[in-house]
């Protein structure tokens, strides 16, 4: 335990923040006789999410997506998880390419990137334990995740453009583009996702995720995430991610002083 606990001190910093910050409010019981907790909205915001995974899983590939990387295409997770048609499916595509190329003047045709679809596996049990200010089993409730990425596979990397003039990243560097779909009791929530920044992954295989995050149910968010590869000796692979979502993204205090 303690050599995890060196190698990853500013994930653990992370991951006690987020204990602290979700302390239950009030506990329930569903009708299973699960245990259930209701967390309160922090002052200075409207919703708190926090969503984790820690469960092993066999990965075809290194990678928490189904099919792998360079191996599925995140068609499932259109037409079966976001129920889209093939024209919505179509749009949504090509939303994410301009996406791409307005925030990072990344051009998806380029040879020293590598354009697909995404869903991440569900045997990361992936999943939502605090929605503030509603009852969540311990259990937690189901996270899809999936959409658009954008890798960086030429090892000498890539010059941004976009928003990000001049900026030049690594191999392997990520850019994201999708939809969470919580699976939540009676009404299913749906959250929109777009990388505030580029995902640079360490030599360890972790990274940090900034994306702005919209919702219908609660506006324009923020979701800060971290993600740490734990490679176990019977093979399989631990996706081990904490993320916490906030609407609004800094809080009103710091929203009412920021420039329109």
């Amino acid at each position: 335990m303690k050599k995890w606990l060196q190698m990853f001190p500013g994930v653990i910093a992370f991951a006690l923040v987020c204990t602290m910050a979700i302390q239950p409010a009030a506990l329930a019981w569903d009708d299973n006789h699960n245990h259930s907790s209701k967390t309160s909205t922090p002052d200075d915001f409207h919703k708190l999410l926090f969503f984790l995974s820690s469960t092993p899983f066999t990965s075809v590939d290194g990678s928490f997506l189904v099919g792998g990387l360079f191996g599925g295409n995140g068609l499932h997770f259109q037409s079966h998880v976001m129920n889209r048609s093939d024209g919505e499916i179509a749009q949504n595509r090509a939303d994410a390419i301009v996406f791409f190329n307005t925030r990072f003047g990344v051009d998806v045709t380029d040879p020293k990137v590598y354009f697909t679809g995404f869903e991440t596996l569900s045997e990361t049990h992936y999943r939502a334990v605090v929605v503030s200010d509603q009852h969540v089993p311990s259990t937690g409730w189901p996270v899809h995740d999936g959409g658009w990425i954008v890798v960086v596979t030429d090892p000498a990397g890539i010059t941004l453009g976009g928003e990000f003039p001049g900026m030049h990243v690594p191999g392997k560097t990520m850019f994201v583009f999708g939809n969470y779909k919580i699976d939540r009791p009676k009404s299913p929530m749906i959250l929109s996702f777009k990388s505030v920044k580029p995902i640079t992954p360490e030599s360890d295989r972790s990274f940090m995720v900034s994306c702005e995050i919209h919702s219908d149910e609660f506006g324009v968010g923020q979701a800060i995430g971290a993600t740490l590869p734990i490679d176990l000796p019977n093979g399989q692979l631990v996706y081990n991610t904490r993320n916490i979502i906030t609407f609004p993204p800094f809080g009103e205090e710091v929203k009412s002083k920021l420039p329109n």
